[in-house]
């Protein structure tokens, strides 16, 4: 008997032993809140590089767990969405928000690496400010074993796009920066008059459409004899008489504010419709036009960003039947002077 106590003493030792050493090695145990050890949460950083207009936008980012994951991790969080507004900081052109990402509703059944990829893949205005494709950062949720076996401590640090830890990420200090620049352009419009009765001086009123954003000012340059302003916003007027060309939106090395985000739809309406000119825009007889703005340099510049305007005016003249009309009466009185003085002359003869 005093044999079979040893061996169940052995074996009731063992079984200790391997509950307490175990969960080093990963075992499972209890699904429970962590204690972090250094925050559950890191920070998103966008970026929108020569910002100066239109900046409200949504950017969205997705979070993807490794598929190198230990099994046994719930929680973890699988969208964010940064949100921008004109109130943002501007700070030497730039606009810069933050958002932070938190992974403190995860629970695990098991130690170990969890990763978890973060990815901008979505902006509500995406040609205007388009995402960052370029920068994505690796989320690393480090899980290990308390000190008293009881539960267990986690701890988040990040890898950037080349696979590098960023030293000095530890909880909200952890920045995971996303940065692309606004893309900004201008649009032209030309005017020109024809017809035997068009006024080469005459100014005419166009006005300007940008509904999307018509809480802002662009500049307007043209070397027109009209009057006009420096700038233009929605609603508000182009003065343009025959051979005029303005340009609204000018680009340059270093942006301002004058220039307008492309993917905006704006337009042209001619002012007075009743001067009895006819109207047509990009050879197109109307009195109104609506585009969408692209880019410099992009394949449908001249189409999408330049209007011709034409305005055309003939002077009245006799039509056809009545210039026949005219011939058969000068004919008519051809004849009748031609008859008198041939019974005249014949009268003459007789006397």
């Amino acid at each position: 008997m005093k044999t079979r106590d040893k061996i169940i003493t052995a074996s009731t030792v063992i079984a200790m032993t391997a509950a307490t050493i175990l969960p080093f090695g990963g075992n499972v145990f209890a699904a429970t809140t962590p204690t972090w050890t250094d925050g559950s949460s890191v920070t998103i950083k966008r970026i929108i590089g020569d910002a100066y207009s239109l900046t409200n936008n949504d950017f969205t980012y997705t979070i993807t767990p490794s598929t190198s994951n230990p099994t046994g991790a719930t929680g973890a969080p699988t969208t964010k969405t940064l949100e921008f507004s004109n109130a943002d900081s501007l700070v030497l052109g730039n606009k810069a928000d933050t958002v932070d990402l938190s992974f403190s509703g995860m629970q695990f059944d098991r130690v170990g690496d969890y990763e978890y990829v973060v990815r901008e893949t979505a902006s509500s205005d995406r040609v205007t400010f388009p995402v960052d494709t370029e920068n994505y950062y690796t989320v690393i949720v480090s899980v290990r074993n308390n000190a008293d076996l009881t539960g267990y401590v986690a701890g988040i640090y990040l890898k950037d796009s080349a696979g590098d830890k960023i030293a000095n990420a530890s909880g909200l200090n952890s920045q995971m920066v996303y940065n692309t620049s606004a893309v900004y352009t201008n649009v032209q419009v030309n005017a020109t008059a024809s017809g035997n009765a068009a006024d080469p001086d005459k100014c005419f009123e166009y006005v300007f459409n940008i509904n999307d954003d018509p809480s802002d000012s662009y500049s307007l340059v043209t070397e027109s004899t009209c009057t006009n302003s420096d700038t233009v916003s929605n609603g508000q007027s182009v003065w343009l008489k025959s051979g005029d060309s303005a340009t609204i939106g000018v680009n340059s090395s270093q942006p301002t504010k004058s220039e307008i985000p492309i993917g905006l739809t704006y337009g042209f309406t001619k002012k007075d419709t009743t001067d009895g000119y006819t109207s047509s825009m990009d050879g197109t007889e109307r009195t109104t036009i609506s585009k969408t703005a692209v880019k410099v340099g992009d394949t449908n510049y001249n189409t999408s960003n330049k209007t011709t305007i034409d305005e055309h005016l003939d002077a009245t003249v006799p039509t056809t039947v009545f210039r026949n009309i005219i011939i058969y009466i000068l004919l008519a009185v051809a004849g009748t002077i031609g008859a008198y003085f041939a019974i005249k002359k014949l009268n003459s003869k007789k006397a």
